[in-house]
């Protein structure tokens, strides 16, 4: 779920990153998550946030995805953990770096493809089993 004004946009962030596993990560997360659990993207950015991805899960923003020029921050945002989408047990079982925030969102530093490719298909998987329907 990609449209053109997302493509330029996304097409702009990538233009900074330095470190190539970390461009492979951030493409990961905009060109297969969305398609994998059925959510909108939003490549955005503000303040001291210049390079963001949102993924709305229908009308809540679910998980973030923020670039730096040496990682990926992935968030699993508490709108998701409040709604029972994933569980911050689960995702902390999962990948053992993960981090609760003072926000209470889990957040994720992601710093290569196998990594970003390890949370998609950790989301699909979770949204699969669960039968979370999007578009409802």
């Amino acid at each position: 779920m990609i449209d053109d004004e997302a493509i330029a946009k996304l097409s702009e962030q990538v233009g900074v990153i330095e470190a190539n596993g970390v461009r492979e990560a951030y493409l990961r997360f905009a060109l297969s998550l969305s398609d994998l659990i059925d959510a909108r993207l939003v490549p955005t950015g503000h303040g001291y946030i210049e390079r963001e991805l949102r993924f709305y899960v229908s009308d809540d923003w679910y998980y973030a995805a923020v670039l730096s020029k040496n990682w990926v921050l992935f968030y699993f945002r508490w709108p998701a953990l409040r709604d029972g989408f994933v569980d911050a047990t689960q995702i902390c079982a999962r990948f053992s770096e993960a981090e609760k925030t003072p926000a209470k969102d889990v957040k994720l530093r992601v710093t290569d493809l196998r990594s970003a490719t390890q949370v998609c298909n950790f989301l699909a998987e979770v949204h699969r089993t669960r039968g979370i329907d999007s578009t409802a």
